[in-house]
């Protein structure tokens, strides 16, 4: 959700406090362990021959997906300075690369507002860190676990050279643009994987592993400033999983689904005529999640979700599909429920108006309608707070099962 321009945007993404929550009770000492800030092109240049595989290894498996980018993408010249590697892992060539943290607890007023904005820095949600300051893991962690949200997927399916093919879903610019790689349908209705098959296609599996395997060539290498924050890219897209609008294209009932179609009448145009019916849920969803992690962090309220990050369950050595589909199968089982008990909570009409966009609606404040609907409908409220919990709870665990994965060469099974 976008916040509004006027306000000063003093407060944490979603991820960002995702993080925070999930690794508090990890009793893990490397968390704590400084490192220094060091320039992307250190590592391009330290990482030598090994990028030069990396890269690719990526192509082959973007080739064993059908994207057909132009040949000798993966050996550019210039592999070793930001553009020519964003290039060459078919990345947002105008992603700007950012050396900030988050803002620490007593660094924001109690009273600031809870900024939603996705577009990361420069904002004075964050400071800047110069070369060889210290930070520590948990920092890089928690700041740059967002950072895929800044653009680093956008408009990708418009660069004919990257050969990604048509685009599966979404629009072809902006925020949204990111969604095949941002989202997986494992488990939808076949009706409506027949009526709309490329549900089935996207590229998040190929991100993760993509960015789990950066982060062992730079912990290999010393380089662990950015070991951990390629392991916070990784942890990006689990944590996306767990998410329901994420994990479930269309989080209805079956039988409410099958009354939209019927009353649609055709089936193509479907999901371009019901955009924002869909949008406005997930947009709502994330401002209420967000604004419930925001107050529990500055105000120590809503115990029930933050609780359920910091203790699920914890996998240790699995393989990132199964992970994957594990987390997706127990949150679009939710999905529908989810849907069911925000649109209870919040009774915001607005949300079924085709023509309504709450992406775009400056004046929305979330601040005031879900405290508002919360002692409106107290019951619907522990509802929602009770479901959302399963799903965090699933983010605390595939973001503790990020940070061992990322860090396996660097970290003991033990830790």
């Amino acid at each position: 959700m976008t916040s509004d321009a006027k306000l000063t945007p003093v407060s944490w993404n979603t991820h960002a406090l995702l993080t925070r929550f999930a690794l508090r009770s990890a009793e893990w000492d490397f968390l704590d362990i400084k490192c220094s800030v060091v320039p992307l092109q250190e590592l391009l240049f330290a990482a030598g021959n090994a990028l030069q595989k990396l890269v690719r290894r990526h192509a082959e498996m973007l080739a064993a997906k059908g994207c057909n980018a132009v040949p000798g993408m993966e050996s550019l010249p210039d592999i070793v300075t930001p553009r020519g590697f964003l290039e060459a892992l078919r990345l947002n060539p105008e992603f700007s690369i950012h050396y900030v943290r988050s803002l620490k607890l007593r660094e924001v007023p109690a009273d600031s507002p809870h900024d939603a904005s996705r577009s990361g820095p420069p904002s004075p949600a964050y400071v800047p860190t110069p070369v060889g300051e210290l930070i520590s893991a948990r920092r890089i962690l928690s700041t740059f676990s967002d950072e895929p949200d800044w653009g680093i997927d956008q408009d990708l399916f418009l660069i004919p050279q990257y050969g990604y093919g048509p685009q599966p879903y979404g629009p072809p610019t902006g925020v949204s643009s990111q969604a095949p790689f941002h989202m997986a349908f494992f488990f939808e209705p076949r009706p409506l994987l027949w009526a709309m098959p490329s549900l089935r296609r996207n590229f998040m599996e190929e991100r993760i592993r993509l960015f789990f395997a950066l982060a062992d060539l730079a912990f290999l290498r010393g380089i662990d400033y950015w070991g951990w924050r390629f392991t916070a890219w990784a942890m990006h897209y689990l944590q996306d999983l767990t998410q329901p609008y994420h994990a479930r294209a269309l989080p209805f009932s079956i039988f409410r689904l099958l009354k939209r179609l019927i009353r649609a009448g055709r089936l193509s145009g479907l999901a371009e005529r019901h955009g924002n019916i869909l949008r406005n849920r997930h947009m709502l969803f994330e401002a209420a999640v967000h604004w419930l992690l925001n107050d529990a962090l500055k105000r120590g309220s809503h115990r029930k979700p933050v609780k359920a990050l910091s203790h699920g369950n914890d996998w240790k050595a699995q393989d990132v599909n199964a992970v994957m589909k594990q987390s997706a199968k127990i949150v679009s089982r939710l999905a529908a429920r989810v849907n069911a008990a925000l649109e209870t909570l919040m009774r915001e009409p607005r949300l079924n108006d085709p023509s309504y966009s709450l992406d775009h609606d400056r004046s929305y404040r979330i601040d005031l309608t879900l405290p508002q609907a919360a002692l409106d409908r107290p019951e619907s409220f522990e509802r929602f707070l009770s479901l959302v919990a399963v799903c965090l709870s699933e983010a605390g665990t595939v973001t503790r099962y990020a940070v061992r994965t990322g860090a396996s060469s660097v970290v003991s099974d033990g830790a």
